[in-house]
Formats: C-alpha cells, sequence, structure tokens
C-alpha cells in the first residue's frame, strides 16, 4: 500500500510518500557501491544505514540483477535528486526492513513570509526559523563547567569533530555557524572555554542539536531588545557548488541569510535529512 502526504513546513512544501513493503535491502546497496569502487570494503562496515541508502542516487547505481524496462539503468533516483536539487530542494530516503519505506522531497516556496530569530556570527546576521527554535542556552565564559540553570552557563565539551553540550543531564550536539560559514575554525571553537555566547537548540524531524553564535540581535542590528522579526524568505543559488547552509532573507528591507538548518543538522554528526 502507498500513502502520499503533503504538508507545509518552515517555509517549504513537504512531499512525502511511505509504502508498507519490505524496506529497502540495505546490505545489497553495501555490496554493490563496493562493486563499484565507491567506496572499499573497510570504510563501508563504518557507515550506519542512513548514510548507506544515498548511495541509492548515485548515478547508475542499481541492485537489478537484470536490466528490464522499469528497473535495472540506475537512473531513476538519480533524476529525481538532480532536478529536486535545481529548484532548490532536497530529497532524503529513510527505509526499515519488514515495515516499508519512506522518500521525502522538500520543495522551498518562492517566497515566503515567517517569524525568525535574528542572530550574529561575526560579521554576518542570519535568521533562524521559529518554527525550529526550541530554546536558547548561554555558553560559561570561563573553564568552569555548567549546566542549564547553573548561572555560569554550558561548557562545550567532546572531542574536537563532536562539539556536545550537557543540557538538563543529557548531551546535545552542537555545531557552530561560524565555522560553516568559514568566518572560524572548528577546532577553535570546540576548544576556546572562554567564548561565550549562546546555543540556539533546534529540532528538525525527530532530531534536536544546537547552533552556536555569538548573540542574538534585534531587526534593527542592536543586541538590546533581541526577538522574533517576520522575514520574507526566498531561495538563493548556491555561489560556486557550496554546500554552505544558507538561503536569503529580508525581514527590515536588508538582506540577510537564513540558516539552513537541516544542512547544519548534517554538519552536526547526526545523519537528518
Amino acid at each position: 500500500m502507498l500513502f502520499l502526504r503533503a504538508f507545509h513546513e518552515s517555509g517549504q512544501v513537504t512531499v512525502e510518500v511511505r509504502d508498507d513493503g519490505r524496506g529497502i535491502p540495505v546490505d545489497a546497496i553495501r555490496r554493490k557501491a563496493v562493486s563499484r569502487g565507491l567506496i572499499d570494503a573497510a570504510a563501508v562496515e563504518k557507515l550506519s544505514d542512513e548514510e548507506i541508502l544515498q548511495y541509492i542516487f548515485e548515478p547508475g547505481f542499481s541492485t537489478a540483477a537484470a536490466v528490464t524496462d522499469v528497473s535495472g539503468r540506475g537512473v531513476g533516483m538519480d533524476v529525481v535528486k538532480t532536478n529536486i536539487e535545481a529548484i532548490g530542494g532536497t530529497v532524503d530516503v529513510r527505509s526499515t526492513r519488514g515495515e516499508g519505506t519512506t522518500i521525502r522531497v522538500r520543495i522551498p516556496l518562492t517566497l515566503a513570509i515567517i517569524p525568525a530569530l535574528i542572530v550574529r556570527c561575526g560579521p554576518q546576521r542570519l535568521a533562524i526559523p521559529q518554527a525550529s527554535v526550541c530554546e536558547l542556552v548561554p555558553l560559561a565564559r570561563s573553564g568552569h563547567s555548567g549546566d542549564v540553570g547553573d548561572r555560569r552557563g554550558a561548557v562545550i565539551e567532546g572531542l574536537e569533530a563532536a562539539p556536545v553540550i550537557r543540557l538538563r543531564g543529557q548531551l546535545l550536539p552542537v555545531v557552530s555557524l561560524s565555522s560553516l560559514l568559514g568566518l572560524e575554525d572548528a577546532a577553535a571553537i570546540a576548544h576556546h572555554p572562554r567564548r561565550g555566547g549562546t546555543v540556539v537548540r533546534v529540532r528538525v524531524d525527530d532530531h534536536e542539536f544546537g547552533l552556536i553564535v555569538d548573540d542574538m540581535q534585534s531587526a534593527a542590528g542592536t543586541a538590546e531588545a533581541a526577538g522574533l522579526t517576520t522575514i520574507v524568505v526566498k531561495p538563493a543559488e548556491r555561489a560556486g557548488g557550496s554546500d554552505r547552509p544558507l538561503r536569503r532573507g529580508h525581514g527590515d528591507g536588508r538582506r540577510r541569510r537564513d540558516a539552513d538548518h537541516r544542512s547544519a543538522g548534517r554538519c552536526s554528526g547526526g545523519r537528518y535529512p
């Protein structure tokens, strides 16, 4: 049985196609990726099932034993992804053996008006959609460890490649917008005990992570009276093939960037759609 669902979410139209079949054979995809030389046998064993599923979007990739009129050429999913990304959208797939497969296509609206939180990262001002913001967590300006509720603020912990903060006894992966924009080195951010700033906890589908920003901004560009601002959002072409998670946004008549939190989530160590 096939299920089709379409809905509006954070300035995007999401089209979801789900079935209740047997699911995609992840092991078959893993073997095919190795046999085609896309990845070596040692590295493929370290990938999660969600990462393995991304290989179905590779040009010419197919697990079919023979080419027929409807399958085996490996062009279907490649064409879908290429055309969706050409208009600024994304496509992802999730599959559970014995339960079925879900494919989500997200397409940005040509023009959307949404409430957003304005933040600053170095010289850049960015907007984070309100629908994704859960809470703001201050970072400590000293090396003393603190949790939410501690007036000293939270402290960035963990390895260089996987920074986290402790949030009410739970570990929350974090990613710096400054490093994503190339404004600051990620290693320096993860190991700077006196940087201060704020972590914006955001939720994307069933996943949560934190975005490290310098401070909040008002619509006028000041740190005082910072809060939500209504902005007009339109897709921006990725200059030079950049993977930086940005879109254009206009609130008070000035151009600012809207942080694409799904892309940022991938960079936090999570595998978000």
